[in-house]
């Protein structure tokens, strides 16, 4: 007897599960996309892109038709209980219902009121259950995940393998649909472009996808699903989802406005927001009617649609998804081989193999050793040249014949290198260029090449800025040893150095506030007498109307903190103190009998601050510059020469 007990309760139960049919449409999705938004603000970001290239989009005044575009589709179906588990009969009805909804073929379009069939769409959408699956195996677009969870709601753990679900397959080649048991009442939901890869897609309550088996009336039309690929697709609420107040908006223009959502089955013409003599459109997939009483999509609805597949598109990649297609059989076909590399050059290099009885024409997929993704070119003949290689670094390919009948597998991976590009072998451009003085005016926008041929020389520049372009970047790089570049005004002042250690690029950028043409001198100098009587560096002038960003600078090396300029100095000299942040500090000039000639006191700001002294009261000879923070004293000599 206890048996029949169990036997009973359980039918019982199962009964009351089913039972518990759905009185109203839900549809969960603008709730759960704004979830989404407040937990990763980057989707609200990327939602107002898409919705930004729509509008440029439906600006266009002619806009190319398309043919129509077959969408691959994977159901999930999650269950628990047996008749969560639906039938592939009920999926195949589904299936159906979508391609005559999206291409006005459904035989109840009939029903659309004569006022709004002219406005109706074809879509040209259509389905079709994925025949190829992530792996390129076979498929029947249909996956079964028992899960001990009784029902799900919208917080996506049925979209995951590891909480109760199945995780999606890749969601730029195939349409996700999980089928499963939702709770709450609720029908489905769907995720509009733009947000996570790993959750795109429909989720639909078994109760309600398809036309058969477990799908309960008044949601057994197979609508649900037309209604959430809408919101997939980009289509909104038709009434804006304002609460009824009249002032929300689907962005399409036309579908009259209407106040709340409409249920059930009304009765035409159903009047809200003065809409009249018409009213609500409330027989649109994208409003909460009854499955019976929703028949169509409007033009301005497939614009909207149509943005979704031009390149650039969130939803362009299923254009070349190959879900929708079969595996091609595989039919014997030779791999390549005897290939080698001939011709290894810095940047380009040669490959040959053997010709493959019957092969039509070779793939050649190639990439750096440390890229994990190939790249693939084509070619009807046994050898095919590389371009635009990376310069000393080691490269793979593989080989694949394509004959009439099929395709071989590619041949074993082969590795090769190229060619370190060549040290180039200069003059010493320029001299006598030792001195400010003597600096040589070299034109700006230009790349020069010299050399620091002795631990003693320098370079000296002057470039002309116009009042036009009067922001400066200088580039050193080529450099074959640890050179450093300082930047001066036109009386010799420092304005900025460059100091990154070993044979980093050394950058100045210098972005001016003064409205008028301007003089500058560059100097380029070996850091502790380095230089290269061989070899050459190249220094870059750019100059521009709009100020320069600042490359992330190299760590600089353990150089001299304060500098003065000119050296022998004058009536005047200059000198730059570096710091990090804000610091209190004291400069003073002393003469040789230890009197104070000159003070100055500041605070610092991060990075060089300038410091002027005027002397045109000291008379020649040598003096001290002493510089004091809180935490140490440092003293330089310097002379001064009338």
């Amino acid at each position: 007897m206890n048996k029949l007990y169990l036997v009973i309760f359980i039918l019982l139960l199962q009964t009351t599960l089913q039972a518990q049919d759905i009185e109203h449409r839900t549809c969960g999705t603008t709730e759960y996309m704004q979830q989404l938004e407040l937990a990763d603000p980057s989707i609200g970001m990327q939602r107002q892109l898409i919705e930004t290239q729509i509008a440029q989009y439906l600006q266009q005044p002619h806009k190319k038709s398309r043919t129509v575009i077959t969408i691959p589709v994977v159901v999930h179906v999650v269950y628990n209980l047996g008749p969560q588990n639906i039938s592939d009969a009920q999926i195949a009805s589904q299936i159906a219902v979508l391609n005559k909804d999206f291409r006005k073929l459904n035989i109840d379009f009939a029903n659309t009121p004569g006022a709004f069939q002219p406005m109706a769409a074809d879509c040209q959408i259509e389905f079709v259950l994925a025949k190829r699956d992530p792996n390129g195996d076979s498929t029947t677009g249909i996956t079964r995940t028992y899960t001990t969870t009784t029902s799900f709601s919208a917080n996506n753990n049925v979209k995951n393998s590891l909480t109760g679900g199945k995780s999606a397959w890749p969601s730029g080649e195939y349409l996700n649909i999980w089928v499963c048991r939702l709770s709450g009442g609720l029908l489905g939901y769907g995720q509009f472009p733009g947000g996570p890869v790993a959750t795109d897609g429909v989720v639909i309550s078994y109760k309600a996808f398809g036309t058969t088996g477990a799908a309960l009336a008044p949601f057994n039309k197979g609508r649900t699903t037309t209604h959430e690929i809408g919101h997939w697709l980009n289509l909104f609420h038709i009434w804006g989802d304002d609460g009824g107040n009249c002032n929300g908006t689907d962005l399409v223009e036309d579908t009259p406005n209407q106040g709340a959502q409409n249920t059930g089955v009304p009765t035409y013409p159903r009047i809200s927001c003065n809409n009249t003599p018409f009213g609500d459109m409330f027989m649109n997939y994208m409003d909460y009617t009854d499955d019976i009483a929703m028949t169509m999509f409007t033009m301005g609805q497939k614009s909207r649609i149509d943005a979704m597949f031009i390149p650039g598109g969130a939803r362009f990649s299923l254009l070349s998804s190959q879900g929708g297609n079969a595996p091609t059989p595989q039919i014997s076909c030779g791999i390549p081989t005897n290939a080698v590399v001939m011709n290894v050059q810095v940047h380009e290099a040669q490959i040959q193999w053997d010709n493959t009885p019957n092969a039509t024409s070779y793939n050649v997929l190639f990439k750096k050793s440390s890229d994990t993704s190939w790249n693939v070119l084509s070619t009807a003949v046994n050898d095919i040249p590389l371009a635009d290689l990376a310069e000393n670094t080691l490269y793979e390919f593989q080989i694949q014949s394509v004959c009439t009948l099929g395709i071989s597998p590619y041949s074993a991976i082969q590795t090769f290198s190229t060619m370190p590009a060549p040290i180039i072998v200069c003059t010493n451009n320029y001299e006598a260029n030792n001195t400010l003085k003597t600096a040589v005016y070299i034109p700006n926008d230009t790349t020069s090449r010299s050399m620091i041929f002795s631990s003693v020389d320098n370079d000296y520049y002057r470039i002309e800025v116009s009042e036009e372009k009067r922001n400066v970047r200088i580039t050193m790089t080529d450099l074959p040893n640890d050179y450093d570049i300082y930047f001066y005004n036109m009386r010799g002042g420092l304005i900025k150095t460059s100091q990154a250690g070993g044979i980093s690029n050394e950058e100045i950028v210098h972005n001016s506030v003064y409205n008028g043409p301007l003089t500058y001198h560059i100097r380029v100098k070996g850091y502790n007498g380095a230089f290269s009587d061989i070899n050459c560096y190249a220094l870059q002038i750019e100059t521009s109307a709009s100020p320069f960003k600042e490359s992330n600078p190299l760590p600089a090396e353990d150089k001299p903190t304060f500098l003065i300029y000119p050296i022998p100095a004058s009536d005047y000299f200059t000198t730059y103190v570096y710091y990090e942040g804000n610091k209190d500090i004291v400069a003073n000039v002393y003469n040789l009998f230890g009197q104070k000639v000159a003070s100055k006191s500041m605070v610092t700001q991060n990075g060089a601050n300038e410091i002027q002294f005027d002397i045109s009261h000291c008379s020649a000879g040598m003096y001290l510059f002493e510089l004091i923070d809180s935490e140490e004293r440092r003293v330089q000599k310097f002379s001064i020469q009338r």
